[in-house]
């Protein structure tokens, strides 16, 4: 199975796509660091995710607006 993993690795590389899941695991920290507990009751839950979509909407609409985004940092930019 092994070889199919690194295949498609390959492919996505080719691609220019994400190798990794790091966008989804920063989504999961972000979540986690807002709510700050275990097990919110799900108005806490809620008004997280509204606070979080905020923000990604300001970020959408700096970038619309011609704002880019922050540049890697050099030691991710070298391993890639």
């Amino acid at each position: 199975m092994l070889p199919i993993v690194l295949w498609n690795i390959y492919d996505r590389v080719l691609n220019h796509e994400a190798r990794t899941n790091n966008s989804a695991e920063a989504a999961n920290h972000r979540t986690w660091s807002e709510l700050q507990m275990d097990h919110p009751v799900i108005w806490k839950f809620v008004h997280a995710l509204k606070k979080i979509q905020k923000e990604r909407d300001l970020v959408h609409e700096q970038l619309i607006a011609g704002h880019q985004l922050p540049c890697k940092r050099r030691k991710y930019i070298q391993a890639e």
